[in-house]
């Protein structure tokens, strides 16, 4: 944990302690690519934390694209014991968690949901897939990763044994917000309605799941996505 790279963005003007909300970015992005949302989460009247995944930004061991499975897999690994320290900051309700992630990002925070006991009051998981072996083969990102790994069954075996959708009936029935472009050529749509569909037939009508689909967005965070996840954490974190 020590090694974590972090900025946080506190209103200081609005009273604590306040629900603390952690931002992630996407595969070779960095903490300041989310200040901006941070900041918006912020003048909400949350405390806000942007990260920097395993392998990338102030964390980057080596030139070039960092390894994307590996950072989705340890940064999950890390939310609890982060979590765990700003819960004893005096600005922060421990109590009261929100996850934010975009590309990479939304699949390590569904990577997390798969995996913690912890409570998390609400979470929006963007433009991202729970089903990592299929990314695999797709015709740009799939290339760029086998690239990267001489050892191609690893990869494989890796996306295969980790992704979250082995697990998908561990997320448990919360304000869970998934955001998808219909014409997103990196995570198609279908991925985030296998999803959405497992979560559905589990839980009925009683499901505080959303899936919102935005009409002729690619791989992209919109400004309107932006403002949906600002009031959904309005709403339930």
């Amino acid at each position: 944990m020590d090694a974590m790279s972090v900025l946080e963005v506190n209103n200081g003007s609005m009273a604590g302690p306040k629900p603390l909300v952690v931002v992630c970015h996407g595969w070779t992005g960095q903490k300041e690519n989310m200040l901006d949302m941070a900041a918006r989460f912020a003048n909400i009247g949350c405390f806000a934390v942007s990260i920097d995944a395993c392998y990338h930004g102030q964390r980057k061991r080596r030139e070039g694209d960092p390894p994307l499975l590996e950072a989705m897999i340890e940064t999950g690994r890390e939310l609890d014991e982060l979590i765990d320290r700003y819960s004893d900051h005096p600005q922060v309700d421990g109590n009261r968690v929100g996850l934010l992630g975009v590309s990479m990002g939304g699949a390590i925070v569904l990577k997390y949901l798969t995996q913690t006991r912890r409570s998390v009051r609400a979470a929006v998981s963007a433009i991202t897939t729970s089903v990592w072996s299929d990314i695999l083969h797709n015709a740009e990102l799939g290339e760029r990763l086998r690239s990267m790994e001489a050892d191609i069954s690893k990869l494989e075996a890796l996306a295969r044994d980790e992704q979250p959708i082995n697990r998908w009936s561990a997320i448990p029935n919360m304000p869970l917000l998934l955001l998808a472009g219909d014409e997103d050529p990196l995570v198609p749509l279908p991925h985030a309605e296998r999803l959405s569909d497992l979560l559905r037939r589990r839980d009925g009508e009683d499901s505080l799941m959303k899936l919102s689909v935005y009409r002729g967005v690619k791989h992209d965070f919109t400004t309107e996505m932006a403002q949906e996840s600002i009031e959904w954490m309005r709403r339930f974190v």
